[in-house]
């Protein structure tokens, strides 16, 4: 992290490898960062906006205020970056389970009207907030949905549908 800084902040070179080591050190009596893993934060922020070079210039504009600004917290100054990375990596990891969880029900041969109708219920709210979700983050370039089920109208009342390219069973 010691060396990141050094090469991509300039403010940081300028203290000099031994300048900004005491920086660290400071804000380490000080209680700003509590633990050498908080320094992970500051790499994770970085590697995850290499990228994106404006969030990556941000990245690197934080480094040097975190090593310039004595009271500015590790966590403080770098989970902003890291924070939807994670958000999106747990909705990812919901979604197969969710999938992988109703699959395990096979709930196609329910035979309760009230039990059906309730779980279509259900299955209808979920899909109307995966297709607002699914709208935001559809591309420009495309007008097809990659939630069109294999028959219209079906959604996971059919035995397979579509998402993106990939055919599902439901």
């Amino acid at each position: 992290m010691l060396d990141l800084a050094i090469d991509k902040a300039e403010q940081v070179k300028k203290l000099g490898r031994d300048g900004a080591t005491q920086k660290l050190v400071d804000k380490y009596r000080d209680r700003k960062i509590r633990s050498v893993i908080h320094f992970r934060r500051i790499m994770e922020s970085y590697e995850s906006t290499e990228e994106d070079k404006v969030a990556n210039a941000k990245v690197i504009r934080r480094i040097e205020q975190f090593f310039v600004n004595p009271k500015l917290e590790t966590r403080e100054a770098f989970d902003e970056f890291i924070a939807d990375k994670k958000r999106v990596q747990n909705a990812l990891s919901a979604c197969d389970t969710f999938l992988t969880q109703l699959r395990k029900f096979t709930l196609r041969y329910t035979a309760d009207d009230e039990e059906r109708s309730s779980l279509r219920r259900a299955l209808i709210e979920v899909r109307a907030y995966c297709d607002s979700l699914e709208e935001r983050f559809a591309s420009t370039t495309t007008n097809q949905s990659p939630w069109t089920s294999s028959r219209p109208g079906d959604g996971c009342n059919s035995s397979t549908r579509t998402i993106g390219s990939t055919r599902q069973s439901c």
